[in-house]
């Protein structure tokens, strides 16, 4: 007898919209590129001419620079920022000004909290930071926004040096953790719980993760009751047609209330990528385009979710990082 069942059948679906009032955007503020604590750091892309061709040629190997690979915006509108390759961990307020700097280097680090740089992190409602380290990956150091190294959570066992290789935060406040065991671990209301998955939590109870499967067709996975290697117990496939679009990769972002199903899409047209706001039938109820990642640095971050559904564009420009806040109106 098998112990798990897959329910497995494609749903070709015409995605049908519903109109509501549009997201509008803000700039909250811009933070500069810079080594200064009050700045973030870059650098520029290096272009190989290896073929002999001139250097804006299409046969020229690109080797991206460096700067800020993921932000974290917390309860309160606080934006975090991390670089893996600077070791930069910093907060700022919504108004730009900095709270926090913890990057490798200065005057706020603590190498309890990460020695190299910070491979992954999350913020609590308690606004307690919770880091992985790039090169001790087997701990979760949990600090505060003062620096102050609270504890180490040891999601595989204290003993097991097990790394870890991803962390996922849920809409609950919830995290599982994947090991290079292929388990996972849950941390939920300060214990350990075996299992969990990797995919997008929704309010529901159902789990889900998208992926862009043909210009016009995007791939919705649904599954439930997660062993501790992630495997679900059951899982329905629906593949959705937009015909009027043409992307090539989807992922649902984190975040949110759990009730909407915020897919990130790079698009073949001039804006380049897009956010798509989706209820849990997979029926499309907003969109905003996200401008291309078209700098002199090569570099972007990727749009961020609040609790409230708010949608936060981190804009990468010559001049330095827009933070973009997106609301309805």
């Amino acid at each position: 007898m098998f112990k798990y069942f897959l329910i497995s059948f494609s749903l070709f679906i015409l995605a049908r919209s519903v109109s509501v009032a549009s997201y509008t955007p803000s700039e909250m503020f811009v933070i500069n590129w810079g080594p200064a604590s009050n700045e973030l750091k870059i650098s520029e892309a290096a272009y190989n001419d290896y073929m002999g061709t001139p250097e804006d040629s299409l046969d020229d190997y690109v080797e991206l620079g460096g700067g800020p690979s993921d932000a974290f915006v917390d309860i309160t509108g606080n934006v975090i920022f991390s670089s893996y390759d600077f070791g930069q961990l910093k907060g700022f307020d919504h108004y730009g000004e900095l709270i926090f700097d913890y990057s490798h280097g200065e005057a706020g680090y603590n190498p309890g909290i990460f020695s190299r740089s910070a491979e992954d992190y999350y913020v609590d409602s308690l606004l307690n930071i919770y880091v992985v380290d790039s090169d001790e990956r087997d701990f979760v150091a949990v600090a505060d926004y003062n620096g102050n190294l609270l504890e180490k959570l040891y999601p595989f066992g204290p003993d097991s040096t097990i790394p870890i290789l991803s962390m996922y935060p849920k809409f609950d406040g919830s995290i599982t953790f994947y090991g290079e065991n292929q388990r996972m671990v849950t941390y939920y209301n300060g214990q350990f719980i075996n299992g969990g998955t990797p995919g997008f939590l929704a309010a529901n109870g159902s789990f889900y993760s998208a992926k862009a499967v043909s210009p016009q067709k995007i791939k919705f996975n649904k599954f439930e009751n997660p062993d501790s290697y992630g495997v679900a117990e059951t899982r329905l496939f629906s593949e959705i047609q937009f015909p009027a679009d043409s992307f090539h990769t989807a992922i649902i972002l984190d975040g949110g209330d759990g009730n909407r199903l915020f897919t990130f899409l790079s698009v073949q047209r001039p804006d380049g990528y897009e956010v798509w706001e989706l209820d849990l039938s997979y029926n499309r109820l907003d969109r905003i385009s996200i401008q291309l990642r078209q700098n002199k640095y090569l570099w972007g971050v990727n749009p961020f979710i609040a609790l409230d559904n708010t949608i936060y564009e981190f804009r990468c420009l010559d001049d330095g990082l827009h933070v973009i806040k997106w609301t309805k109106q």
